[in-house]
Formats: C-alpha cells, structure tokens, sequence
C-alpha cells in the first residue's frame, strides 16, 4: 500500500470512505482501499478538469456511449453497492431518471446537503438490496462529514444484506 501523504486529495478520500465502510480495517496511514473497491471513471475522456472534458466535442457522446454499455453490463448491475461520484456527469430529475432507469433503483428521499457542492443521495432497489448513491467528485474540497457519512450508511447497508458483520 502507498502512504496516504504521496497521493490525491481524491485517493485519501476514497480511503476515508474505506475507512468508514470497514472500520476493523481502518488504515489511516496508507492507501488499502484498492483491495476491496472497484473503481472507474464516469466519462473515458481524460481531462486534469471536468470543465476541459466537457469542452471536447465527443465529451456528450462518450458519456453516453458509456451509460448505454459499460453502466448498464452485469458486471457493474452486480455490485450491491454503486457510489456515482461524478456530480451532473449523470441526473435522476424529473425529466431525466437516468440513474433509476440504468441501475432500476428510486430516489427514496434519502439525502444530505452539507452545502451547494457537498451532497449525496441514496436510492434503492424495490427489494433494499442494491444501494446507488450519487454525489459529487470526492476530489478537492470534500467535506468530511459527507465522506464519513456516506461510509457509514454504505456499512449499515451492507450488513442489513448480510455482507459484513
């Protein structure tokens, strides 16, 4: 594992999320998530900003293309758990229920907004087995108390499903 110090602001809050998903394996000094999560990014554009990719002219296509496919394969439906953290790269508004329509979840009024670019949302499936939330990038200016609580409910989760103790 890496030393916590050496990397993003991103990889130390993903091991914070770690951290409060799995609290027996709490490693504030290194990087360990990366044995237990899987991630990906939402747009396969790179870009250092989400301002740049959006500015490439098949930004809005890739995306798509990548809702359509990669979202939508078993291999993604198979996680009991799916964290969006990619703030308006995906929508669930009234017009538009992407996230519903993709992972068949519903926005069950569960949220939180810490403030105007500090917020999550949960949504479940009919049978409470499948957990998506949607927030924003987990990058800079991430407040802790956002981290630590979608960590938590992500814990209660999955012991409500039997996954961990």
């Amino acid at each position: 594992p890496q030393n916590l110090k050496d990397l993003s602001d991103t990889w130390r809050n993903y091991q914070q999320l770690f951290n409060n998903i799995f609290p027996s394996k709490r490693d504030t000094a290194n990087a360990t998530f990366l044995k237990d999560f899987f991630t990906t990014e939402m747009s396969n554009i790179p870009s250092k900003t989400t301002n740049k990719a959006k500015k490439n002219q098949f930004f809005k296509e890739e995306l798509q293309r990548r809702k359509n496919t990669f979202l939508k394969s078993d291999f993604i439906q198979s996680f009991p758990v799916v964290v969006l953290s990619c703030s308006d790269y995906i929508v669930n508004i009234k017009s538009n229920r992407e996230i519903d329509d993709i992972f068949k979840v519903k926005y069950n009024g569960e949220a939180k907004i810490y403030s105007k670019g500090n917020w999550y949302y949960n949504h479940y499936n009919e049978e409470k087995t499948k957990l998506v939330i949607h927030t924003r990038q987990l990058s800079a200016n991430v407040n802790n108390e956002l981290i630590s609580e979608i960590g938590i409910n992500i814990n209660k989760h999955l012991k409500r499903i039997n996954l961990i103790d």
